[in-house]
């Protein structure tokens, strides 16, 4: 059984798609960045709940991505709602979408959008959009696989067993 890993950062993921939560976890999982961590949720309302949870900054995630089209709560909304509030405004937001047109773009970056990014099509196409994630915000060098065992947390709710 392996040492838990401590989490200095965390990337906080929305994505209501069970399969591409899943791919998007190992994706990160193998690009062993320590001391990052990635948790999923499956909308904006979970993220809403999950920071309603934290009551210390130290406790707040480091970058959010949302993926754009969620039913409950969408990522422009959820969008809206982090850079209204004080307390996450500074955080970074990440959108992804499949179909990001030039209008869409302009929008979520007027909302406060650091990047909006279209979704991988391929296993390997998660694995460069994580690493350049994970290089542009938390300037990490990612070392190999298997050298260094970094941490997920990935709640992968399974819509069938919602009452």
């Amino acid at each position: 059984m392996s040492a838990k890993v401590q989490c200095k950062r965390v990337i906080l993921l929305a994505e209501d798609d069970q399969d591409d939560r899943l791919i998007f976890a190992e994706a990160f999982e193998e690009m062993n960045a320590p001391g990052i961590c990635l948790e999923a949720v499956e909308d904006g309302i979970e993220v809403i709940n999950r920071l309603k949870d934290l009551r210390h900054e130290d406790e707040l995630p480091h970058l959010f991505i949302l993926d754009q089209n969620m039913p409950k709560m969408t990522g422009k909304a959820t969008l809206t709602y982090l850079k209204a509030n004080e307390r996450f405004r500074n955080i970074p937001v990440i959108i992804y979408s499949t179909y990001p047109d030039a209008s869409l773009i302009a929008e979520f970056v007027a909302l406060g959008a650091e990047q909006v990014v279209t979704k991988p099509d391929s296993y390997n196409g998660f694995k460069d959009m994580v690493h350049a994630f994970i290089a542009r915000y938390f300037n990490e060098t990612l070392l190999a696989s298997g050298q260094i065992e970094s941490a997920i947390i990935a709640k992968v709710a399974d819509p069938s067993s919602r009452a």
